[in-house]
C-alpha cells in the first residue's frame, strides 16, 4: 500500500522550526482511518498537545466546492511553542460546533470529531469500563484478506475460477458481489482454498466490506448470516472468524445481524469510520452483548442511559436498516 503524502508535507512544515504552521490536509488521520498513514504517525500527532486550533469538515465540498474528499478536511493552527489545549470546531450540516480539549481526551487513540459522542461514550464506559481498549465488537471481525491470496490474486473481488452451479467437485459455496454473479454467489473447489480452512463451516456473518461514503447516514453495508460450508471473497468482511475465541450458533449470528441493524450500533461505528471502508478497526468503540437474544435501539439506550436528547440525537443521524 503506498503511503499517504500529506503526513511528509505536514513533518517537513514542523521541522523547519517557524513560529507557526498551518495546514489544509484530509481528516482521515484523525481517526486511524487514512490509508497509508502509519498509527505511530497519528499518536504523535494527536498526543503532542501542540495544536492551537483545528477546523474539521466532515464534508470536504463544505470547505471546498467540487472537490470529494473522503472522510473530510481539516485546517489547523501549530505551534512547538504550545502546549496545551486544541480549540477544535467541527463543521457539519452547516453548523458549527466548538469545544477545547485534548486531541486524545481520554487516551482513546484518536481524536472523536463529534462532540457529542463523547458524552456517549463517556456513559457507555460507565458500564463497561475501558472496553475500547480490548473486549470490543472489532475483536471478533476478521480481515479483509481472511481467505484470498493478494499477491497471487486467489478469491479477492476479481477472481473468477468459481463456478455457478453447485456439483460434486464444485461444493463450498462462495459469496461475492452481485455485479460479478447476480444472485451474489458462486461455488469454489475446497484445493481453491490457501488458507483460514477452519472458517469454512461454523456460522458467521458477513458485512460488506465497504459500506456508504463516511458520511452518510447508513454507515455500514447491510450484514446477513454466513451458513456452515460457506466463504466469501474481498467484497464482504467476516464477523465470528476465530474459532480460537468464538463459536456462535445460527441464532447468534442473527442476533449479531439484530445489534449490527440497531442506530445505535451504527451510529458508534461512524465515530471512526469516516470513509467508505469498514475494517475492523471502525469497530472499536462498540462494546459486545449477550449473543443468546436479538437487541433493539430502545434496550440499548436504556442499558446505556442516554438521555432523550442523546437518543434523538442518534435517530436523527441514522438511517433505519431492515
Amino acid at each position: 500500500m503506498a503511503g499517504a503524502i500529506y503526513p511528509i508535507f505536514v513533518d517537513l512544515a514542523i521541522n523547519v522550526k517557524p513560529n507557526y504552521v498551518s495546514l489544509i490536509t484530509p481528516s482521515r488521520w484523525m481517526t486511524k482511518t487514512g490509508r497509508g498513514v502509519s498509527d505511530t504517525w497519528v499518536n504523535e500527532k494527536i498526543n503532542c498537545n501542540h495544536f492551537i486550533t483545528l477546523h474539521d469538515f466532515t464534508v470536504a465540498t463544505d470547505c471546498f466546492d467540487n472537490v470529494e474528499i473522503k472522510g473530510g478536511v481539516n485546517y489547523f493552527l501549530y505551534s512547538d511553542k504550545y502546549n496545551d489545549m486544541c480549540d477544535y470546531t467541527m463543521h457539519q450540516n452547516g453548523i458549527a460546533v466548538s469545544q477545547r480539549n485534548y486531541l486524545n481526551s481520554y487516551g482513546l487513540g484518536i481524536v472523536v470529531r463529534d462532540s457529542m459522542a463523547m458524552n456517549i461514550l463517556n456513559k457507555i464506559i460507565a458500564i463497561e469500563g475501558q472496553y475500547y481498549t480490548t473486549n470490543n465488537f472489532a475483536d471478533l471481525v476478521g480481515p479483509n484478506t481472511l481467505f484470498c491470496d493478494c499477491a497471487k490474486g486467489i478469491l479477492n473481488t476479481s477472481w473468477d475460477g468459481y463456478v455457478e452451479t453447485r456439483d460434486e467437485e464444485h461444493n463450498i459455496k462462495y459469496y461475492l458481489n452481485k455485479n460479478r454473479v447476480k444472485c451474489g454467489y458462486a461455488w469454489i473447489k475446497p484445493s481453491d482454498m490457501i488458507k483460514s480452512y477452519d472458517v469454512v463451516n461454523i456460522h458467521k456473518v458477513y458485512i460488506p466490506e465497504a459500506g456508504g461514503s463516511g458520511t452518510d447516514a447508513n454507515v455500514l453495508g447491510t450484514p446477513f448470516y454466513g451458513e456452515p460450508g460457506s466463504i466469501c471473497s474481498q467484497t464482504y468482511i467476516c464477523i465470528g472468524y476465530d474459532t480460537k475465541k468464538h463459536n456462535f450458533s445460527k441464532i447468534e449470528c442473527e442476533n449479531i445481524i439484530s445489534y449490527i441493524k440497531t442506530k445505535f450500533f451504527r451510529y458508534l461505528v461512524s465515530i471512526k469510520k469516516k470513509t467508505q471502508h469498514a475494517f475492523a478497526q471502525v469497530y472499536q468503540f462498540v462494546p459486545l452483548q449477550d449473543f443468546s437474544k436479538p437487541w433493539t435501539d430502545e434496550e440499548l439506550y436504556s442499558k446505556y442511559n442516554l438521555d432523550m436528547f442523546e437518543r434523538e440525537y442518534i435517530e436523527s443521524l441514522i438511517n433505519p436498516m431492515d
